[in-house]
């Protein structure tokens, strides 16, 4: 259960980014990293304020519920991800990105996406997404960055805004990428 206010949390900055960025679990510059299991992350993302606004680079002041950068080989499975107080779960600048089999639904505050996803050679498989904003969008902030190879298949999105997106932030290389055998539906 992630813990409520940015107290907790140790916020940090990258190029290329947008403002500042805390999470409950957070990997940079990590390698070969893996999160499975069939357990549950709680953001418990409807104890956190509501945003009055986005202004202050925090997105309203918030964590989101997992964050990577500059990593490489993370295979996140099988787990999870309930009410993130911001975005569910983000790569930023990561290279061999496997997620699968995962339950995301985080409808619990304002501009809650699900996966956001600014990285190369990339699989998302077999997940289902349910989010206040965008199901899965795929990023480009860093212009020195290529995000490529991605193939999102067999994804049942719900979305009160875009379920399957490229953009918000196109500033970058993106190509090469796939949606396949994909699901957008009406959230629940």
């Amino acid at each position: 259960r992630g813990a409520v206010g940015l107290k907790h949390y140790r916020p940090f900055t990258l190029p290329h980014s947008e403002g500042v960025w805390s999470a409950i679990l957070v990997g940079r510059g990590v390698t070969n990293v893996a999160v499975t299991g069939e357990g549950l992350i709680w953001g418990d993302g409807t104890a956190w304020p509501q945003p009055a606004d986005y202004g202050n680079g925090q997105e309203g002041g918030r964590a989101r519920g997992l964050f990577f950068a500059d990593s490489r080989d993370i295979r996140l499975e099988d787990f999870s991800l309930k009410d993130a107080a911001c975005w569910g779960i983000v790569f930023k600048c990561c290279d061999g990105v496997r997620v699968r089999g995962l339950t995301i639904d985080t409808h619990a505050n304002a501009n809650n996406d699900g996966l956001d996803i600014e990285a190369r050679n990339v699989i998302i498989a077999d997940c289902d997404i349910d989010s206040g904003d965008d199901a899965v969008c795929i990023k480009s902030n860093d212009p020195n960055f290529a995000v490529e190879n991605v193939l999102v298949t067999n994804v049942t999105a719900r979305s009160n805004c875009a379920c399957f997106k490229l953009g918000t932030a196109s500033h970058g290389i993106m190509r090469n990428i796939a949606f396949v055998d994909c699901r957008a539906v009406a959230p629940r």
